[in-house]
């Protein structure tokens, strides 16, 4: 039994658009650093937007120092951005220099 054309155009169209759903929903947080987490494997990604402003650190101190110290360890910085995370970190209770 053939089946017609229009009908293997849609099921072309549902599963192309299921695949990329599940390659967004599954890439997605790895590939925007707004929606990954600190605690990711890669958030370094999130280091330079965080320096320069454009993304928060995390709220509560601890977590904030810990971010900022993967940064410096993590993170391909230039001099300038390296100057305002180590005045940053100099800002936070009990967050030690490197």
């Amino acid at each position: 039994m053939k089946m017609p054309l229009k009908y293997l155009v849609g099921w072309s169209i549902i599963v192309g658009s299921l695949l990329a759903f599940a390659g967004y929903a599954w890439l997605g947080p790895l590939l925007i650093p707004e929606r990954m987490p600190w605690e990711a494997k890669n958030a370094h990604a999130k280091c330079i937007e965080a320096i320069a402003g454009s993304l928060p650190w995390p709220s509560e101190p601890k977590a904030a120092c810990r971010a900022m110290t993967m940064c410096a360890n993590e993170a391909t910085l230039n001099p300038r951005q390296s100057v305002s995370l180590l005045s940053a970190m100099r800002k936070l209770p009990e967050c030690a220099e490197l």
